[in-house]
């Protein structure tokens, strides 16, 4: 897949504008300069990594690590999240861990 990426200005939830390189999503969309909200990406991101330590605990292991690679993709002007394969082309390496302490 040929991806096609834009560098766009992203608030984040403390008002904080970055830039940041995007997947188009839809070639066909126009991204422009608007100001685009992360906190979309992180609801996604804090809802699977809690749907996964959910499951996992279940088989109470003594230590829990998960690396997730998270791309961020825009499609009609909102922030998504794109799990990718592996994290050499994620925007992020995410990696939570707990001790069985932690519990």
């Amino acid at each position: 897949m040929n991806n096609k990426f834009s560098i766009i200005p992203v608030e984040l939830d403390d008002g904080t504008v970055v830039k940041m390189e995007v997947v188009i999503i839809n070639p066909n969309e126009d991204v422009g300069l608007k100001l685009i909200q992360f906190n979309e990406v992180s609801k996604v991101i804090e809802k699977i990594s809690k749907t996964v330590i959910a499951s996992l605990k279940k088989v109470s292991p003594q230590k829990i690590q998960i690396e997730l690679g998270v791309s961020i993709g825009i499609e009609s002007g909102q922030l998504t999240a794109l799990l990718t394969q592996g994290t050499g082309n994620a925007n992020f390496k995410i990696a939570l861990e707990w001790n069985e302490s932690d519990k």
